[in-house]
């Protein structure tokens, strides 16, 4: 049986051919000056050749002038066709045809984007491979000796099997387990590896020994106490922030002072300016109904009346503000300032796809509110400049 393999350029091609050949030595040849491989293997015979980058093109249907109106209809077609700087690409395209005719097979098995592999850093979903493959390596068995063995991955493809006519199987096993993938993904079985075309009812395939964990209920455990809040309040820099009434000492005569002005139709900034005390204090007093000496801490009182202090790890709340955190880390950041009373201002920057409706969405699952500004930034590398947009989303909150 003889096996064709396209690698993307012949460097990968040398490699893939080395590790592939059962002496590491494949034989090199040449064909209308196009390098390719020949390997030997107890499966049969490959043949590892590549490609020259990209082989085809979109290319536009028919000719026209410059200065007629465009009309947007493409085709796929050899970029040699239709490109004079790739006319050296034909005698790719011509040795890999003459390959492929003579091969007797192809190799593309797939899995579903949900299918959990075994990797260096736990089980995770295939599809989180995507961008981040040449990081990773997974734990595979091999096909010569059927034991789990770590290796680099060296390629990640994500298809279609409707558009390569491929046909998806779902196997379960009697433990529970599934995985959906092509027909021609093997496994490995009593009767050595098989097509899971070729499976059947009692056939007994391998897998993976570590059990499946039972889902965790939380439990009404206090994840956040007000002694926790305190703690952070006393961290930072601002004074305001640890001991927002500390530079005042309020008694009951002004408080009905303010509240006799208020009567005779004063707002809140005149009263404030008669009395030499801060608008802020005048409207908790006596917009919000707060008298002097009843608050503790602004910030753990809007906790307190958004349910997140104390905080349990059963609450429904844990998991926006995990998102939250994940955005914070991800592209975002805590400014501090001494400054301002509020001390403390949640940004995170957001591409300009979806992310800065979800952070918004969960400040207001919580009780805040955001506001968000377009940023237009520009920049330079390797002398080519670029511009890029991003949405902030900003909350300054104390209590947040």
């Amino acid at each position: 049986m003889k096996t064709l393999i396209v690698c993307e350029k012949p460097s990968a091609a040398q490699r893939v051919a080395r590790a592939l050949d059962e002496e590491n030595l494949p034989r090199k040849l040449e064909s209308q000056g196009v390098p390719y491989f020949e390997c030997h293997t107890k499966q049969g015979q490959l043949i590892v050749c590549s490609a020259l980058g990209h082989l085809y093109g979109v290319d536009s249907k028919g000719r026209s002038s410059r200065r007629s109106y465009p009309i947007w209809d493409y085709h796929w077609a050899a970029k040699h066709l239709f490109d004079r700087a790739s006319t050296r690409l034909a005698r790719w395209v011509r040795v890999i045809g003459s390959l492929a005719a003579n091969a007797d097979r192809y190799i593309n098995a797939c899995v579903s984007p949900d299918t959990e592999i075994l990797t260096n850093r736990g089980n995770v979903p295939i599809a989180e491979l995507e961008g981040t493959w040449p990081e990773r390596r997974v734990v595979t068995l091999s096909e010569a000796s059927a034991i789990p063995t770590e290796h680099h991955v060296i390629r990640y493809h994500r298809l279609e099997p409707r558009l390569y006519g491929s046909s998806c199987v779902e196997m379960k096993t009697l433990s529970g387990r599934r995985i959906r993938a092509t027909a021609d993904h093997k496994f490995w079985s009593q009767r050595g590896w098989l097509r899971l075309e070729k499976l059947g009812p009692g056939d007994k395939v391998a897998v993976y020994s570590a059990p499946r964990l039972d889902f965790l209920h939380a439990k009404h455990e206090a994840l956040v106490t007000i002694e926790d809040v305190w703690a952070t309040l006393n961290s930072f820099r601002s004074k305001q922030s640890r001991h927002p009434h500390s530079r005042y000492r309020y008694d009951s005569h002004e408080y009905h002072e303010a509240c006799n002005l208020r009567s005779e139709k004063l707002s809140y900034p005149e009263i404030a300016l008669r009395m030499g005390l801060s608008v802020r204090t005048v409207r908790r007093w006596l917009g919000e109904g707060k008298q002097p000496y009843t608050v503790s801490n602004p910030a753990i009182e809007k906790l307190r009346d958004l349910g997140l202090a104390p905080l349990f790890l059963d609450d429904e709340k844990i998991l926006p503000i995990a998102r939250l955190l994940g955005a914070t880390f991800a592209d975002g950041c805590l400014s501090q300032s001494s400054a301002r009373w509020y001390s403390v201002c949640f940004v995170v920057a957001c591409e300009r796809s979806g992310g800065a409706d979800e952070v918004a969405r969960d400040l207001e699952k919580l009780g805040f509110r955001g506001s968000r500004h377009v940023v237009t930034r520009t920049g330079r590398i390797n002398g080519r400049s670029f511009i890029q947009q991003t949405e902030q989303v900003r909350c300054a909150s104390l209590a947040l």
